[in-house]
């Protein structure tokens, strides 16, 4: 909804052409290494010389084959030494080592893995000091816990921050026995740059992925690292690559992931024996995976084999049922891992039903274009009675095949009061199934068409809610323009723009006058609702949490409330632990603010003058004088401690469920706790998106 989500600039990646590479069935493996794309290759991944064409192809790697190379890391400037075999000349007075009179040559440390990413300050990094004052082990234990699977834009969007900015790594917490020594911690760390890559990985982020692996100096050898790049290139269909890494690994022995993958590259390498043999060795080892074996015989010609479950599909099975051309079963959704939702999407084999599913709950991840989404439900036929009955066979079939039927009937209309009505209806199905913001998203062109007009003033609050959730807020404001105008003669119009009190409040302003700000107002016009106190209660803690005005009034309207909610509680010590750390960066704010302010005291009477300093400026500004302007405070931002480490906490305690499933209590502490942090935006784009999947 701002800046903090939009697209940011990424380099150049060893995935760039995940979604290019064609599906390889009967080309031999050697032969799509040498037909790989140049420009999508890993820089030591070039191309082999294919043997005499009188010889068998053999599936080994090539000659040039070695480990993917990686980019460098770009890091802010003062983020991290260059690698060791870069230098750095410097003219110096007198004598010089070596080389040219005058040049001293310094050999610099080595760039530290850990600190690679592709996001700075100006492209939306979270700063190179993000770890400052976090204990290592509990930012690896928080970070391989992350809620990759929330169906929150907000929340995805700070995920993705946060694993791609450039930062020096936490430090160990010392032992108590070891005297204070940090560096006398027993055991390896755990790599938080692999953990990083299988959190993207997790996330369905396929680009994040390449640009992390890309950012990363140096020859990347760590199979866990390997693994997910070659899983992520078979979730984008890009075998040929995934094989080439598949290769290298399998002869330095590797486990029983690279040896199911040697197979399904045998297979389409079309080398079938020495499949064979793999499938013979795995079974004599005892390695149990029934759809592995199933997809291995379909692609081998058998007709035995039935795929039956893929509920923990990874990249490598989903990538041997599309080119088995094996349909998947129904309980293939309910995978929660947005990369495995997005494959199951895009595969033409799949039914229509499981492709939705899978779809929408993909996009919600931000694992699939909303653009994607869209085609998929023009791609779904229905028939003429159901699409002249859409409105009343969609509440009867409910999810996402109802808000395909509706988009296929809003396409069809060219009466704007009749196409509202069918939105209007899709928007509220989706709100009960918990999937407003996928629908708002898909129809927000639709809407960004329909001139707001005094046929449609019923429309308008939908119309408002739908606009800012999408980040349009110049159509937010045409709507609401259109209620304010009618509210000074019509009290029906009065009544629908006291609704939007809500989001005017959350959002802090519409730019316009006369806006409605009154809670009691609003309440009093809900109050009959169905989950009124509900949906009061999430307003006004996301509102406390905001720092805006809730008077005692306001929760003494909601009437005697008792008993407890059914909800999942956050562990008490995560709980704590974010207030505690929440207070201890808010008392650091405190003491810099007084800082900054008593030396700002310090200079005005320090300052000779001879008038007040409002006269002075105001003659400075006049010309009628040559006394300077008061001094400014300086514009440095200085970066509160804990950034990264309060991050992990409100995600953690936020949950898989995302914004739309966790209790008022907790969004108020999120919200609290970002803009602690100096993340004000992302806290109120966290309360709308509460707010709007509320129902507010």
């Amino acid at each position: 909804m701002t800046g903090s989500r939009a697209n940011r600039p990424v380099r150049a990646s060893r995935l760039a052409a995940l979604m290019a590479a064609p599906l390889l069935l009967t080309a031999p493996l050697s032969d799509a290494w040498a037909q790989a794309p140049d420009a999508a290759a890993p820089t030591a991944l070039a191309p082999a010389t294919p043997p005499p064409a009188t010889q068998p192809i053999a599936l080994q790697p090539p000659a040039a084959l070695a480990p993917p190379r990686a980019l460098k890391p770009q890091a802010p400037a003062t983020a991290a030494p260059p690698q060791a075999d870069q230098v750095q000349a410097r003219p110096a007075p007198g004598s010089a080592s070596g080389g040219e009179p005058g040049v001293q040559v310094d050999t610099l440390e080595k760039v530290d893995p850990e600190t690679a990413g592709v996001i700075g300050p100006d492209e939306g990094g979270l700063g190179f000091n993000l770890w400052q004052g976090a204990d290592r082990a509990y930012v690896s234990a928080l970070m391989a816990e992350l809620p990759v699977r929330a169906p929150s834009p907000v929340m995805r969007a700070l995920m993705r921050r946060l694993l791609l900015t450039a930062a020096q790594p936490p430090m160990a917490a010392a032992k108590p026995d070891q005297g204070g020594s940090a560096d006398a911690a027993k055991g390896k760390p755990v790599s938080l740059i692999t953990l990083r890559v299988q959190q993207l990985a997790a996330m369905g982020d396929v680009s994040g992925v390449g640009d992390l692996l890309a950012a990363i100096p140096g020859s990347i050898t760590d199979p866990a690292l390997l693994q997910v790049e070659a899983n992520a290139r078979f979730l984008a269909n890009d075998n040929a690559r995934a094989c080439g890494i598949t290769a290298r690994e399998i002869q330095a022995g590797a486990g029983a992931y690279w040896q199911k993958a040697m197979i399904f590259c045998q297979i389409l390498a079309g080398e079938p024996e020495k499949a064979e043999i793999g499938i013979s060795m795995l079974n004599e080892l005892g390695a149990k995976d029934p759809a592995f074996y199933a997809l291995s015989d379909r692609l081998l010609g058998g007709t035995t084999g039935e795929l039956t479950t893929v509920a923990e599909a990874d990249g490598l099975l989903l990538a041997m049922a599309r080119a088995a051309k094996a349909p998947l079963p129904a309980d293939a959704t309910r995978s929660n891992r947005p990369g495995v939702l997005r494959a199951i999407a895009v595969n033409p084999n799949v039914g229509p039903d499981i492709r939705l599913e899978a779809a929408e709950r993909a996009e919600a991840a931000g694992a699939l274009d909303t653009e994607a989404l869209r085609q998929l439900y023009s791609s779904v036929s229905f028939d003429p009675g159901d699409l002249n009955r859409s409105l009343s066979r969609a509440e009867e079939i409910g999810g996402p095949v109802a808000r395909a039927l509706l988009y296929h009937s809003a396409l069809s209309q060219t009466v704007p009061t009749a196409q509202a009505e069918i939105i209007d209806k899709a928007l509220k199905i989706a709100v009960n199934e918990g999937r407003y913001g996928a629908a708002a998203r898909v129809f927000h062109p639709l809407v960004s068409k329909i001139p707001p007009s005094a046929d449609l003033l019923w429309f308008a609050p939908d119309a408002v809610r739908l606009m800012l959730s999408t980040d349009d807020p110049t159509g937010a404001e045409a709507w609401f323009k259109l209620l304010q105008a009618s509210a000074l003669f019509q009290d029906d119009s009065r009544d629908l723009l006291i609704r939007t009190t809500p989001l005017v409040r959350l959002v802090g302003t519409m730019g316009l006058e006369n806006e409605p700000r009154d809670l009691s107002v609003w309440w009093r016009s809900v109050a009959a609702e169905k989950d009124a106190a509900r949906r009061a209660a999430l307003l006004y803690a996301l509102l406390d949490g905001l720092g805006e005005d809730v008077p005692l009034d306001a929760w003494r309207a909601i009437g005697p409330v008792t008993g407890h909610t059914a909800a999942n509680m956050v562990h008490p010590a995560l709980w704590f632990r974010l207030l505690a750390v929440t207070d201890k960066v808010m008392a650091w704010t405190a003491e810099r603010e007084a800082r900054e302010t008593a030396a700002t005291a310090q200079t005005l009477l320090d300052t000779p003058q001879t008038a007040p300093v409002e006269d002075l400026q105001r003659e400075a500004q006049l010309g009628t004088t040559d006394v300077l302007p008061v001094p400014a405070v300086s514009e440095e931002t200085v970066l509160p401690p804990h950034r990264g480490e309060v991050i992990l906490m409100v995600l953690a305690a936020l949950g898989d469920g995302g914004t739309a499933r966790v209790e008022a209590s907790v969004l108020r502490q999120a919200v609290i706790s970002l803009r602690a942090i100096g993340l004000d935006q992302e806290a109120h784009d966290l309360a709308l998106e509460a707010a709007l999947a509320a129902g507010l």
